[in-house]
Formats: C-alpha cells, sequence, structure tokens
C-alpha cells in the first residue's frame, strides 16, 4: 500500500509559505534547521515549483562540494555575474533566483550574501542552512522535523491506516519500510514498533529514511534495539548523495561542530539530562562563555540552539519552558567528538537541582500544586543527579534529596522506589545523624502507608531519638507527627495521642501554623475511631479542615475532610457527608494525588452501600482497587475488595463476591493483618476465615495479587447495570497482569523509545536489572519483542 508521493510529504505548507515569499519578490529567504531535516529537498522542490510558473534565471551552489572557501567564493561570485550580465532589467520575468544550498557557519557568508544582494538589485536567494543569516533582508523559514502523535494508537485496527495518514513522521516511515517490504503487515503491534522507531529518532526525515533501509532485515523491535547506537546503525547512505547525506553522523556534524564555546557549554550541560533543563537551571549556573571567558546572554545562546534545532523548548509546569536536546544530538554528543562535562561541573549541577528540590519541598499552601508539577518535571533528572551523588560518595546530598523527594514518591505513590532509594543510601554508611534521620524518617513514613507498620515503628522511633539527640524541634516535631501513625496501630491510640500532642507544643511554640493543623488533622482521625472521642475527634477536624483552606492547601485538608465525612456517614447525615466526600474527591484528584483519591472513592462507595446503591458502590471500590493495584498498596486493596465483596453479595453475584473475599483474606494474612482496619475505613466486623488458604487462592484463580478475577469480571458484570462498561471505573490506566510498579515503569520507558542504557540511567539501576525486568514483563504480557510491548503499553495507556 502506497500512503504517500516523493520526498515531501507533511512539507505542503512550507512550499506553499516559501513561494509565497518568493512570489512577494522577498530577496533573501532561508530555510533553516537541524541536519537530515530536509531543507535541501524542500529547496529542490520550490525551484521545480518556481521553474514551472517563471521564465526564470537559476542556479544551484552548494557550499560543502568540497571547494575550499575562497575558491567557493569566487565561483558563485562568478555563476551569479554570469546570471545577472544575461537578464535584461526591463524583463517582465522579475528577478533572478540561485539556491546557495547548506550555507556554513562561516563568519563571512552574510557579507557575502549581503553584497551579492547590494550589487545585484534583481536578485533573489534560496539558501538553506542551519540558523539565520541575520540579514535585514532576510525572510527565515524554519524547517522542522515531521509531526509525531500525541495520543495512542487507536484500538480499533481498522483506523491504523487513518492514523498513519495523520502523522507525517510515520507516515513517510511506513512509506518507506512497505517501500522496502512490500508485503509487511500493518497490525497493531507492527505499527507501535515503527512509531517507536520515529519517536527515537525524533521524526528526522534523514534517519528514518536510513533506519527503513535495513527493515528488510530487522523487525521493527530489532530496529529500536539497534539504535542504542543509533549513529553507527546510520550509515550508508546514497552513496551518489553528498558527502553530509551519506550518514547521520556526517549530517549532524556541520550543525554540532561549528558551535560557538557558548553554545557548545550550554549544549553539553542541557545533554547531561534526559528530562531537559529548565531555564532557571541554566540561569542558576551561569552558562555561555565565549571562546575569552566572557559572560554571553543565555537567553540568545539558547534561542540559537533552538533556532538551529540542536535544542527544542517545550511547554512545562510551573517553569513555563523546558530545553532539552534532539534524540540524535545526545547521541552525537556521546558517541562523537564532544566531551562530557566535567565532574566538578556535574556536582555543581546536582547541587543546584538540590537546592530547588529542598525550596519545592518546603513550599506549603496554594504554591504546593506547582511544586509537585516541578517535581513531575524534574523526576528523571533528580533520579539521574541521585546517581551522581552515589558514584562520588556525597551521601550527605544523596541523604538531603531523599528527603525532598520524600512527599512527592507519597503522593505519586511511589513508596517502592522511594524505599529502594532511601536504603542504598543508608546501606553506604557515612552519614552524620541528622542524614541518618533524615533517611529512617523517609522511610519509616512510606512503610506507613504500605501497612508495615512493625518496621515503620521501628524506624520512626530512631528518627525521634535522632533529632532530639540533634536538638532540631521543628525537625523533632515533625518525626513525632510521622511517628504517630505507626505508633497507632503498633501501640494504640494512647500512644499517638501523646506523639502528636508533644509535636502540637512545639508548633505552638514554633508559631508554625500549618504544621500545627496538620498534626491537629492527625490527632482528630486518629480518634474518629476511638470509643468516647467522636466529638473530640469531629473539633479537631474541624478546626484543621478549616485552618488547613485558609493556607490554600487542599492536599492536606483531604485527611480531616475524609474524617468528618465518615463521620457524617456513622451519624447517618448521608447528603452531608456526599457533600464533603464529593469535594475532598475533587480536590484530590485535581492534584493528582491517588492515594487520596482512592480513600475518598471507598467512602462514597461506602455512602451507596448505605443508602441502596450496590451498582454505584461496586464501581467506586473497582476504581479504587484499580488505583491500588498500581501503586502496589496491598493493604488498601484489602479495603477496596472488602466493600466490593459486600456490594457483589447485594447485586446477588454470590461467586464474584467469594471471590473478592478471598482475594482480601489472603492479603491480609500475607501481610499479617488479620484484624487490621485502615483508620479511615469505616469499621466492620472481621473473623479468620475458616477455610484453607489453598481453598481461598483456588477460588480468585490461583493468585491474590493482583486480584485478576475481580478486576477482569466485575467491569462486564457491572455494564448490565450501567449500561456502559467504559463507565465502570474511569481510572483505568493500565491492566492487571500483575505487573510491578517498577516494572510498569520499564515498560512505559521501553515504549517511549529507550535503550536499556538510557532506563538503567534514568532508573538509576544496572542494565542486567534492566534486562531482567524486561524479561518478567515479556512473560507477564506475553510479548515476543520491544514492538509488542510498546503495543501493549499504548493499548492499556501507560504512555501519554
Amino acid at each position: 500500500m502506497q500512503l504517500i508521493d516523493g520526498d515531501l510529504h507533511g512539507r505542503d505548507e512550507e512550499i506553499r509559505h516559501v513561494m509565497k515569499l518568493i512570489g512577494q519578490r522577498a530577496r533573501l529567504v532561508t530555510l533553516t534547521g537541524l541536519g537530515g531535516v530536509g531543507k535541501t529537498v524542500l529547496a529542490r522542490q520550490v525551484l521545480r515549483e518556481v521553474l514551472g510558473t517563471h521564465e526564470i534565471g537559476r542556479f544551484w551552489f552548494d557550499f560543502e562540494d568540497g571547494l575550499p572557501w575562497d575558491d567557493a567564493v569566487l565561483h558563485l561570485r562568478g555563476k551569479v555575474r554570469g546570471i545577472m550580465d544575461d537578464f535584461s532589467p526591463d524583463d517582465p520575468a522579475g528577478l533572478q533566483l540561485i539556491i546557495v544550498d547548506s550555507s556554513p557557519d562561516h563568519e563571512h557568508v552574510p557579507d557575502l550574501v549581503r553584497s551579492l544582494l547590494e550589487e545585484h538589485p534583481k536578485l533573489q536567494i534560496l539558501a538553506t542552512g542551519r540558523g539565520r543569516l541575520r540579514i535585514s533582508l532576510e525572510r527565515p523559514v524554519e524547517v522542522k522535523p515531521l509531526s509525531l502523535p500525541a495520543e495512542a494508537l487507536p484500538a480499533d485496527v481498522t483506523q491504523l491506516v487513518p492514523f498513519i495518514r495523520e502523522h507525517s513522521a510515520l507516515e513517510f516511515f511506513v512509506d518507506r519500510v512497505l517501500a522496502v517490504v512490500p508485503g509487511l503487515t500493518l497490525d497493531r503491534n507492527t505499527v507501535a514498533g515503527l512509531l517507536a522507531v520515529c519517536r527515537r529518532l525524533g521524526g528526522l526525515p534523514l534517519a528514518l529514511g536510513m533506519a527503513a533501509l535495513k527493515s528488510n532485515i530487522l523487525t521493527p523491535d530489532a530496529l529500536l534495539a539497534e539504535l542504542d547506537q543509533s549513529l553507527a546503525f546510520l550509515e550508508d547512505f546514497e552513496p551518489s548523495a553528498p558527502a553530509r547525506h551519506r550518514s547521520m553522523r556526517a549530517c549532524l556534524a556541520p550543525s554540532l561542530d561549528h558551535l560557538s564555546a557558548a553554545e557548545q557549554e550550554v549544549l553539553s550541560v542541557v545533554a547531561e539530562f534526559e528530562g531537559g533543563a529548565s531555564l532557571r537551571t541554566l540561569q542558576s549556573l551561569e552558562l555561555g562563555h565565549d571562546s575569552s571567558g566572557n559572560r554571553v546572554q543565555l537567553l540568545s545562546v539558547v534561542s540559537i540552539l533552538v533556532e538551529k534545532q540542536v535544542l527544542q523548548a517545550v511547554p512545562a509546569q510551573p517553569e513555563g519552558t523546558r530545553i532539552v536536546v534532539m534524540p540524535l544530538v545526545r547521541d552525537y554528543l556521546v558517541l562523537g567528538r564532544e566531551a562530557a562535562i566535567g565532574p566538578e561541573q556535574r556536582q555543581r549541577l546536582a547541587h543546584v537541582l538540590l537546592d530547588q528540590s529542598q525550596a519545592m519541598a518546603a513550599v506549603r499552601g496554594p504554591a504546593c500544586d506547582r511544586a509537585r508539577e516541578w517535581f513531575d518535571d524534574e523526576y528523571a533528572n533528580l533520579t539521574q543527579i541521585f546517581g551522581w551523588l552515589l558514584e562520588t560518595g556525597d551521601m550527605a546530598a544523596a541523604a538531603e534529596l531523599v528527603h525532598s523527594l520524600y512527599l512527592y514518591w507519597l503522593h505519586r505513590g511511589l513508596f517502592e522506589e522511594g524505599l529502594s532509594t532511601a536504603e542504598r543510601v543508608l546501606a553506604a554508611g557515612g552519614l552524620d545523624a541528622c542524614g541518618q534521620a533524615r533517611l529512617l524518617g523517609t522511610m519509616g513514613g512510606l512503610r506507613a502507608h504500605i501497612s508495615s507498620f512493625t518496621r515503620a515503628h521501628d524506624e520512626l522511633s530512631q528518627t525521634v531519638a535522632l533529632w532530639q539527640q540533634v536538638g532540631s524541634p521543628a525537625e523533632l516535631a515533625a518525626s513525632l507527627v510521622a511517628f504517630s501513625t505507626a505508633a497507632l496501630e503498633v501501640n494504640g491510640y494512647p500512644a499517638a495521642e501523646a506523639a502528636l500532642k508533644e509535636a502540637l507544643t512545639i508548633f505552638e511554640q514554633l508559631d508554625d501554623g500549618w504544621a500545627h493543623a496538620r498534626a491537629l488533622a492527625l490527632l482528630g482521625a486518629a480518634a474518629a475511631g476511638e470509643p468516647g472521642k467522636v466529638e473530640f475527634a469531629r473539633t479537631c477536624l474541624e478546626d484543621a479542615s478549616a485552618a488547613l483552606l485558609t493556607f490554600g492547601d487542599q492536599v492536606a485538608a483531604s485527611l480531616p475532610l475524609e474524617q468528618l465525612g465518615r463521620l457524617l456517614l456513622d451519624d447517618g447525615d448521608y447528603d452531608q457527608a456526599r457533600l464533603v466526600l464529593e469535594h475532598g474527591l475533587k480536590e484530590s484528584t485535581g492534584v493528582g494525588d491517588q492515594v487520596q483519591t482512592s480513600a475518598f472513592l471507598n467512602l462514597l462507595a461506602h455512602a451507596d452501600t448505605l443508602t441502596g446503591r450496590p451498582a454505584g458502590a461496586a464501581a467506586r471500590y473497582l476504581e479504587s482497587l484499580e488505583i491500588a493495584v498500581r501503586l502496589g498498596l496491598k493493604a488498601r486493596a484489602v479495603w477496596c475488595l472488602e466493600g466490593l465483596a459486600e456490594s457483589l453479595a447485594n447485586l446477588t453475584e454470590p461467586d464474584l463476591a467469594s471471590a473478592a473475599a478471598a482475594s482480601a483474606a489472603v492479603i491480609r494474612e500475607e501481610l499479617g493483618l488479620e484484624y487490621w482496619v485502615e483508620f479511615c475505613c469505616p469499621r466492620r466486623p472481621n473473623s479468620p476465615q475458616p477455610t484453607p488458604r489453598s481453598t481461598r487462592l483456588a477460588a480468585v484463580g490461583g493468585s491474590a495479587w493482583p486480584p485478576r478475577l475481580v478486576l477482569g469480571q466485575v467491569p462486564a458484570l457491572l455494564s448490565k447495570f450501567t449500561g456502559d462498561e467504559s463507565s465502570v471505573a474511569t481510572a483505568r490506566e493500565q491492566t492487571c497482569d500483575g505487573l510491578t510498579r517498577r516494572e510498569s515503569e520499564v515498560l512505559r520507558l521501553v515504549a517511549g523509545g529507550f535503550t536499556n542504557q538510557d532506563i538503567a540511567e534514568r532508573l538509576v539501576i544496572s542494565i542486567d536489572t534492566v534486562k531482567r525486568h524486561i524479561s518478567n514483563i515479556y512473560r507477564k504480557i506475553g510479548a515476543r519483542g520491544r514492538a509488542d510491548a510498546t503495543a501493549y503499553a499504548w493499548q492499556n495507556n501507560l504512555v501519554s
């Protein structure tokens, strides 16, 4: 199936724009962009169209045809003079056009072009080059890489060809591959693999054409694997083509080897970060020095590099703009001649980002959302500098970074990742009391949220003792608040109350109203489940909620809202309870706090159960369960499964109800939580399961985690009540094939076109570990290779 005709797919807009400028008698039009983006092809098409509509003199001159500079200038001037001498000033044909291809980054090129235009008033020039010439008559036209889709592949295979046609990079590449392998079947897995290659090559037509030539011997996933050495792989293309078009290394070299000292310095720093760098970070590093060591304006340097498409400027929150390096440019810097930045500059980079992360972690109130967005944008870079800090043995800074990431890990549900990171630093040793306290506090806080309360209690009690030893009241009070959560589960309410009241006293002395309100909310939450403490709990929660909302902190205010909603349910005030809980759900969803979102869903499901709406309750429990499975929250899943079992029983579905209950029971037994109930969960009587474990496992299809049988069958059941299976769980972002959090992250990176080496560096793990994760992923999802895994990731919305 032939999808496109010729080499100019996706360039209609640029051709129209250039033809319009020529028709308007523009004296100088420059086509700018990265090597391999298609400037020469576009210029040739413009020349063909001009010749088809005008009797016009023309001349094609390539600065990179091997002539020395002085000889090239003489040759060009002679040719222009010859054309213009044969041209009559009264000729109605108008101006005369010459094409100056691949104008180099030579300091005298602007003067040469300016003088030609001044000497020949009827001359028009169309020039191609890496950047603008920056003379007054210039009309620049940026030639960008071909477009790539932001959305996932369509689930309907009949929509694949229309989808391909909508995105020029994919259409171009598919066309080239079909020319080499005419019988290729464009099924979903194949298209997903081809799309991954397009992303890896940044939509550059020359690179895509080179990769397509190897598709007769390599499958799409094998192509993607070979791109680990992309520049070495993309060689030997059309021997008759200009030298710069025979390999991507040769094509990129002119763009990168002629950069100024300031441009090279900025590029080398940005290239260190896969996640790109904010302008604020670059400015704080005081980059941009010329060959004499003098500072030049950073924004001017970045602007030139973006113009040359060596860097890209992408929207980001809250910084406004992030600067990222083009994929193949990174390959050139790694495999080519440019050396990486030195260890001293790496250390400086690490501490700049560390300072920013500490400042963002300390943000309170309405700005918390912006801080969380900052962590989203910088997380890949922060994990990268964590690796640098470990390599250099800077354990104190590594401990501070772990501490600053605690709340981010907590709110994004990255418990396993946070724990493993903190444990690595603690195991390395060499920390003072402050460093140990920060790490133990982070580990204990994360463990408490995955219900490993005994270990959390030990770690947090050590944290309290360390801060008492150091003599830091603010840190001591914060550690007492964290300790109270584990103390409540291990030693009961009196221990939690004592810790929280001590913290409240310290916060009052420090005049820290926000921290005081947050501790008061936890005290109310702990008291809410204690007999005889309901009114005290209500007062604490109402006061804390009002204070936190005054500070504009919706995230922290969600905890007292949860508990107030539960107390209203216990009182039978269902309408008011729904108002409180729906408000909390909206706020937690809005800020992306999935842990709190799950809790609000469960409480609203309980409200549905109390008001005789079992189908609605089951749908909410199911949505919450999917969040719990995605984040690896087994204890939260117990709450979801037990509530779901009750709802399914009310819907007269005894088999599925039994499966949900059995799954909950097995998880309880595995975690040692036989009688445990999450503190924001309505209390329901629990009793040990009389049936043997083997019988319970049989009831859930042989595996209780993840609860595959329940997640797989309940949506279809509920569609009978809702009329639409898709409305049952609106947060279904991935399947339930037993992937761990880390495996899901690896799969997302595989689907994003990252190499094994890239993944290892990004996640700060070894390549062997990456390979083991990928092997497990293939086994669990039934993938044969990267193309299958990429298709699976797109199909299940693991990639945005």
